[in-house]
Parts: structure tokens; sequence; C-alpha cells
């Protein structure tokens, strides 16, 4: 869970672009408690059949 309250804003609007662009993505993939971010990315990473910096570059671009 993000606590700050902007930063959880800035999250919830790039996992619904997320949600938008990839429909095989659930909400489950890009949940995150404190601790387990690195986890989802790599998650992520590996669904999207991508690399760290592909990803980086894709949740910049959002």
């Amino acid at each position: 869970m993000i606590k700050n309250p902007v930063e959880r804003a800035k999250w919830d609007i790039q996992r619904n672009k997320l949600l938008a662009k990839y429909s095989f993505l659930t909400p489950e993939d890009l949940s995150f408690n404190d601790g387990n971010k690195d986890a989802m990315l790599e998650n992520l990473q590996i669904k999207l059949c991508v690399s760290p910096e592909d990803l980086n570059k894709i949740l910049l671009k959002l």
C-alpha cells in the first residue's frame, strides 16, 4: 500500500492505464503492499515479456 496520497493517486492512474492497454493484466497483477513492489514489477516483466529497462520505459510513458 502506498502511504503518500499523491504517489497513490499517480499509481492509480498508471494502474488504470496499464489495465486498459494490456487487457490480460488483472488488478491483482498491479497491486502491492509495502515491501513487495519489486516482486510486482518482476511479475509485470514476465507477463509483458519485457526487460526491466523496457518496463521502466512503459511506466514512464503512462
